[in-house]
């Protein structure tokens, strides 16, 4: 069976931003080290580029996490199913890595998956794992490309967002959120899960040339995508030291 990833032209996109939002001289608000968007996004590259294509390089080392958030997110994912009435049709993972969530989790809740990821061994590693539990071209496709270039093809019921939004400036994160809302099943959902910071700063990392920002800030960026906030669940039992841990659950405001 012959795999196509998909690889987009790398093209300026027309950027559709609420009235309300109002950009900060900033590319992420705090964050004084992040001066050129190329600069940030190449250093995340390469970064990730010498990163192992494993579960243990894609959770930087701490492999031990892996059952402990599959656990919690199928929990939130369940609730989504059975409390709102989510659609099992099809799910789009971003910032997939080697497609260690769709591989451990969304493969046994939906139909189709699509897999969103900027480093190219990470998506030939995914394409190996998925053949490894059966799941080929029929239900699987690929985009090569990084988030703030993706368009979604079609409408899904489920885009998840892990562990990634710190890699986008302010306004890719908004206009990605607004176009994954534009192309969202009735019923569908966008989760973002990911670290917060502990403080009302946003955090920089120049190891992976990535940002933490704080709870209060990601809310701020998705009510200026016209989103709300439906579900939030803290991620239980990771070990102290680490940063809090929550998963969104969004959809359009009504």
């Amino acid at each position: 069976m012959i795999y196509r990833i998909r690889i987009p032209k790398f093209h300026q996109i027309a950027r559709k931003i609420s009235k309300s939002f109002k950009i900060e001289r900033m590319l992420i608000k705090d964050v004084e080290q992040v001066q050129n968007v190329n600069d940030f996004k190449k250093k995340a590259l390469d970064y990730w580029n010498g990163i192992e294509s494993t579960v243990d390089g894609m959770l930087g080392g701490l492999c031990e996490l892996d059952p402990l958030d599959i656990r919690d997110s199928e929990l939130l994912l369940k609730k989504l199913f059975q409390k709102h009435q989510m659609g099992s049709e099809n799910v789009s993972e971003l910032g997939a890595g080697i497609g260690r969530v769709s591989q451990h989790l969304f493969s046994k809740h939906f139909q189709k998956l699509e897999l969103v990821e900027f480093v190219e061994k990470y998506c030939q590693r995914a394409v190996t794992m998925m053949g490894k539990l059966g799941i080929g071209s029929d239900r699987l496709s690929i985009q090569n490309c990084p988030m703030e270039n993706y368009h979604p093809s079609s409408g899904f019921d489920l885009y998840w967002i892990q562990w990634c939004i710190g890699h986008l400036t302010d306004e890719e994160l908004v206009a990605l959120l607004i176009r994954l809302k534009n192309n969202l099943k009735p019923n569908g959902f966008i989760v973002v899960k990911d670290n917060f910071t502990s403080t009302e700063k946003t955090e920089f990392d120049a190891d992976d040339s990535s940002v933490t920002r704080p709870f209060e800030r990601v809310k701020e960026l998705i009510s200026h995508s016209g989103l709300e906030i439906i579900e939030k669940e803290s991620q239980k039992d990771f070990p102290n030291g680490l940063y809090p841990v929550y998963a969104l659950a969004l959809r359009p405001k009504s």
